[in-house]
């Protein structure tokens, strides 16, 4: 009896192998048999897939950092029979759980123990033969293989079924010598060192640097691909690495989502992916500074000239979204990019093509990776248009000059000089900064065929504020100006005292005359509104009705400076004004040309007649 219940658990297939199969109970315990030795089976295989899975992931990492295109293909295709392998393993679909086994073998194990312990049939002979009583056998619990596919959907509020025992997680080794990971997380410790300085995170208005904010986490990113690398392994350098970024997080009260700082991710990233994840933060980094510059300048591009640089800003944000997916991560600041990115496609009315959700991977690749040529591109007329408000910043620093038009050979010299370095720097005529700097000095241009349309542009805007009445900006000086010079001013009023005067040139202000008419004690001052097309027999019948005629320099033009000649040959008093319209000013200049020429004139003389 023994040596045929024993023959069937051999494999031959003899004829009496099979009459262990004639009774039920037997047929039962060696179903449970088989049962159990597959679970084993089982084990020992997804053991194996597993431990093969870990392998293939670190080498096929390693084969990435060197960048064999051959060698990763081969064994990413493994990786993924691997895994093929492991899914095909799960319990639910190809095993039985070891709950039914248990089930189906705690009956026929018990009755073939009572079978084997009691007494032998009276009528069997034994011929000297006394079998032993077999000892029952537990069945091991089995194992239950979880998908990557199937692990992310188990949560607190979904467990597991209640027959899927869990396997015990087996041990992660380093997939790289620990001495290098602590050297890597050595260097990185120093770098963030000397972070704040080289990568400040708050800027001088005391806001977050979004773009080194994104640098960080890329650092972060590091640290945790360092953690994965060393496996179950704690590697100080790694964890106080971690720490000292939380540290300059928490001093720049960046209070964002960090997906490097989440732990509860399921599943975790792999080494790789954490590696993939600071890369696409380096970029988003760049992407972010160049999404800035070009908001600053603006107002320096075109749309033609700015699209290439936001496609390839656009393609970097939704090959970072895509990875985020991926993972079942998120990053508060690629989604602000993506929505400052649509703002300003529908107010600049541009079609951003990379940011459609159907573009291939490798399209945006390969936009991505014209952010620099582009960026380049875009600097250019950014570039020409700096140097072009250079230019006009020196013209507008001449002009303004408290002297400037004193000496008008000299400053009409100085301003051709200028004019002709804004011509080699592609300022166009019409270029508003420019005309209204040389809106005072239009008759420094005449004459002159260069500037022929600057003049023309210069005298339209003349003429339209005329007819606007609008003159230009004026900021009266305080009264307190004038009381250092009292005894000039005394020594003017001598002149000008009960005087009719006329004056040309400049934009009439009614305000300014009278403040001028009260400071000198004028009879009357007469301040006639000029167009750049009057000549000086517009101006004949109101010198006639006048004691003196001053023509201011700005707003004048070169020909009513005949007015000179007709007031000297009727013995009237001719001043000309440079600068502003400030009474104190004005007191210099009359006592420069009235009082101080006299006496000089005076001292000749005497010294002539001696």
């Amino acid at each position: 009896m023994h040596e045929t219940e024993f023959s069937t658990r051999s494999t031959s297939a003899s004829p009496d192998s099979f009459s262990s199969l004639r009774n039920a109970e037997t047929f039962n315990a060696y179903c449970a048999d088989v049962k159990v030795r597959l679970a084993e089976h089982a084990l020992h295989r997804r053991q194996f897939l597993q431990g093969a899975h870990e392998k293939l992931t670190g080498l096929l990492y390693a084969a990435r950092v060197v960048e064999d295109e051959a060698l990763t293909q081969e064994l990413s295709l493994r990786l993924t029979a691997v895994g093929e392998l492991l899914d095909a393993l799960d319990p639910r679909h190809s095993v039985p759980s070891s709950t039914s086994i248990s089930v189906a073998i705690s009956a026929p194990i018990a009755t073939m123990e009572a079978r084997h312990t009691s007494p032998l049939h009276p009528n069997v002979a034994t011929n000297g033969f006394h079998p032993q009583p077999v000892a029952p056998f537990h069945a091991p619990p089995l194992p239950t293989y979880s998908p990557a596919n199937q692990t992310a959907n188990l949560s607190p509020s979904h467990p597991a079924p209640a027959n899927d025992v869990a396997i015990a997680r087996l041990p992660r080794r380093p997939v790289r010598p620990l001495p290098d990971i602590e050297a890597e997380a050595i260097q990185m410790r120093g770098d963030l060192h000397e972070w704040s300085e080289k990568h400040p995170l708050v800027t001088l208005e005391g806001n977050l640097s979004t773009p080194n904010a994104l640098r960080l986490r890329a650092i972060a990113c590091c640290q945790r691909r360092l953690e994965e690398e060393a496996g179950d392994t704690e590697v100080p350098e790694v964890m106080e690495l971690g720490d000292d970024i939380e540290v300059l997080m928490d001093d720049s009260n960046d209070e964002e989502y960090t997906v490097a700082l989440d732990y509860e991710l399921d599943p975790l990233p792999t080494a790789y992916q954490w590696g993939e994840l600071a890369e696409r933060y380096e970029e988003m980094a760049h992407a972010y500074e160049a999404f800035e510059w070009w908001n600053k300048n603006w107002t320096d591009l075109t749309v033609q000239e700015v699209q290439p640089l936001a496609e390839a800003v656009a393609a970097i944000q939704q090959r970072f979204n895509r990875l985020l997916f991926r993972i079942g991560a998120r990053d508060p600041y690629q989604q602000l990019l993506f929505d400052d990115l649509r703002t300003w496609a529908r107010e600049a009315q541009c079609y951003l093509h990379s940011l459609r959700p159907k573009v291939p991977i490798a399209e945006l690749i390969e936009r991505a990776a014209t952010l620099i040529p582009a960026w380049d591109n875009a600097r250019s007329p950014v570039a020409q248009a700096q140097e072009r408000s250079r230019f006009l910043d020196r013209v507008e620093r001449m002009v303004s000059e408290e002297t400037f038009g004193a000496g008008e050979e000299t400053d009409e010299l100085r301003l051709h000089n200028l004019l002709l370095e804004c011509r080699e720097a592609k300022i166009p005529p019409s270029d508003r900064r420019l005309r209204d700097a040389l809106l005072p000095w239009s008759a420094f241009l005449e004459g002159e065929e260069r500037f022929r349309e600057i003049l023309r542009d210069v005298n339209l805007e003349w003429e339209r504020r005329q007819e606007a009445e609008r003159p230009e900006d004026y900021e009266p000086e305080p009264p307190e100006a004038l009381l250092p010079l009292q005894e000039e001013l005394a020594a003017v009023r001598e002149v000008t005292r009960g005087k009719r005067l006329v004056l040309l040139g400049g934009t009439p202000r009614e305000d300014v005359r009278l403040k001028i008419q009260e400071t000198f004690e004028f009879a009357h001052v007469e301040w006639i509104r000029t167009r750049p097309e009057e000549t000086t027999s517009d101006f004949v019948d109101d010198l006639h009705h006048s004691d003196a005629v001053g023509i201011f320099t700005r707003f004048s033009r070169k020909e009513w400076r005949h007015v000179e000649e007709i007031a000297e040959k009727e013995g009237r008093k001719y001043w000309t004004f440079t600068g502003r319209y400030h009474p104190s000013h004005l007191v210099k200049i009359l006592y420069r040309d009235e009082i101080i020429q006299q006496k000089s004139l005076r001292s000749t003389a005497i010294n002539s007649s001696e």
